[in-house]
């Protein structure tokens, strides 16, 4: 599960050029906290799906990073 969270925060980094890697946490809220838009989610939804070889349905409502972990981990088989 480790490696997923920090392939995870390494696709955020890079879709997030104000943002470090270290600078993600699991709690951090992507539109409050990370300050993406509804552009910004479909696309991080893209390459989080390329990323990790899985296809999002219309559930694709993460609220944290945390949240978004969660789904790759049940799309992965991992939960």
């Amino acid at each position: 599960m480790n490696d997923i969270k920090q392939k995870l925060v390494q696709v955020l980094a890079e879709a997030l050029p104000n943002r470090e890697f270290g600078e993600i946490a699991m709690a951090d809220r992507l539109v409050e906290d990370l300050q993406l838009s509804s552009l910004d989610l479909m696309v991080l939804a893209f390459q989080v799906e390329e990323a990790f070889d899985i296809t999002f349905g219309d559930d694709f409502e993460p609220d944290t990073v945390e949240d978004l972990c969660a789904l790759i981990l049940r799309q992965t088989g991992n939960a």
